[in-house]
């Protein structure tokens, strides 16, 4: 497990605020305001005016601070004394995408995994400490389906309090150019969670699928490619997206999905 703390937050604000995430790369704007991030500097919550990220920064007499401790690998979270209740993201592990594998001159593509499930949940009731379980990025396949992405969870004692399901597995093209397989399905939830992308055909060119997205980007899959003789593995998503990996492509060869991401989860805490 690995986690930041960030202070000087006001409570009532993110109570109040919809719990919209953005990261370092995200500009804020008019569409996404009132989003929050986690400076990566400064480490400090901020949130999104609709022109600038600006920090949150407790009012006169605020009776706690708020801290983010973020799993990007399993563990435990220690209940601070006084907490209640906390804020959650929660991301599984995105679906492993399909490989292809087939005849003579055939050109065949797989199909992209699906994007691991994606939670924002505010004000869940805690009385002690939580069990974080990050589900694994599915596998992808080698002239095969991929597998799919692990579950993540949050569980308090034997109570599983949250499950973020693993994106679906892409498939594997065996049966011919104009075949186009499905992509792995979403792990569903309230974050932008997608599907894998199916493979596209065009009279000259197979398209691999890409991966579905998550908390964070799915896998890219190789650049439209026609019949030659080898092979392109399909991307991988990063670790911690969620992401879903994209699918491979051959010619009278074998070709290799790329893996899905492992998941991830952030715990918002005031104290």
């Amino acid at each position: 497990m690995t986690f930041h703390r960030s202070t000087n937050l006001l409570k009532t604000a993110l109570l109040l605020l919809p719990l919209r995430l953005g990261d370092s790369a995200t500009a804020c704007s008019a569409a996404i305001d009132g989003a929050l991030r986690n400076n990566p500097t400064s480490h400090v919550l901020e949130w999104c005016n609709g022109t600038a990220w600006t920090a949150l920064n407790p009012a006169s007499g605020s009776s706690c601070t708020w801290h983010i401790d973020k799993f990007t690998s399993s563990g435990t979270w220690t209940l601070p004394s006084g907490v209640t209740s906390v804020n959650v993201l929660l991301v599984g592990g995105g679906g492993g995408a399909g490989g292809s594998n087939g005849g003579t001159n055939q050109l065949l593509s797989g199909s992209g995994g699906g994007g691991g499930g994606c939670i924002n949940l505010q004000n869940l009731p805690v009385t002690g400490n939580l069990t974080v379980t990050i589900g694994a990025g599915g596998s992808g396949g080698a002239g095969s389906n991929g597998t799919a992405g692990g579950n993540s969870t949050i569980k308090q004692g034997a109570t599983t309090l949250l499950t973020a399901y693993g994106g679906g597995y892409g498939m594997v093209n065996s049966g011919g150019f104009a075949y186009a397989y499905r992509g792995g399905i979403s792990g569903g939830g309230t974050c932008n969670s997608q599907n894998g992308e199916s493979t596209i055909a065009t009279t000259s060119y197979l398209f691999p699928g890409n991966g579905g997205s998550s908390w964070g980007p799915g896998g890219i899959n190789a650049i439209a490619y026609s019949a030659s003789n080898g092979h392109t593995n399909g991307g991988s998503a990063a670790a911690n997206s969620g992401g879903g990996g994209a699918g491979g492509i051959e010619f009278n060869d074998t070709s290799t999905g790329g893996n899905g991401g492992s998941g991830y989860a952030e715990i918002y805490s005031c104290y």
